[in-house]
């Protein structure tokens, strides 16, 4: 329950902003250690250039954080993250479960659940959480909460791009409004 209740918190505040930046700093370190992770990243992909950056992260260094960056984009993780379309969890007492068992080294953790943040059906990140406690392992509770949290993220993103095309029309029409207004002015002084 502590789990609903703080996504349907962080839900309210997300929805309410309409930049992206401000967007991701609400995910922040009490809000990952209530849902009972140590670890967080947040990563979408670049439009031009189609390589995933970090737009959020927590228990991670700068370090860390671009050699995670440089792996991800080199092995292609994040394709096969979004081939599957749903929660991949991993522990490492598990064993062997191919490309993803070989990131509990490279996030440095001992479990890690990860979800895709899907805007108007296409994938365009994806979040990670994870625990670097073998006691802290990543369970089957936690791949129905963070799908709930990526489709949160999806949505504020979806939102606040079309909050932006709307601003950006809106302050067209206005200028062409004020052109038209000028241009009958004018008209009418002649």
């Amino acid at each position: 329950i502590t789990g609903l209740y703080t996504l349907h918190e962080l839900g309210k505040t997300v929805n309410s902003t309409f930049n992206i930046e401000n967007l991701f700093g609400l995910i922040n370190q009490p809000f990952v250690f209530k849902l009972g992770f140590s670890k967080l990243l947040v990563m979408l992909k670049d439009e031009s250039s189609g390589m995933l950056a970090t737009k959020s992260s927590i228990g991670y260094s700068d370090t860390e954080i671009k050699t995670i960056e440089t792996e991800l984009n080199k092995r292609k993780f994040a394709s096969a993250l979004f081939k599957k379309g749903r929660p991949i969890l991993v522990n490492r007492d598990i064993g062997n479960m191919g490309q993803e068992y070989s990131l509990l080294d490279i996030l440095n953790t001992e479990s890690f659940i990860t979800a895709p943040i899907v805007v108007r059906d296409e994938p365009v990140g994806f979040i990670l959480m994870g625990n670097t406690s073998i006691y802290g392992k990543v369970t089957e509770g936690d791949a129905e909460l963070l799908p709930i949290l990526a489709g949160q993220i999806g949505t504020a993103i979806e939102n606040t791009k079309l909050y932006t095309e709307l601003f950006s029309s809106h302050k067209e029409l206005e200028r062409r409004v004020t052109e038209r207004t000028q241009e009958l002015e004018q008209l009418n002084e002649e």
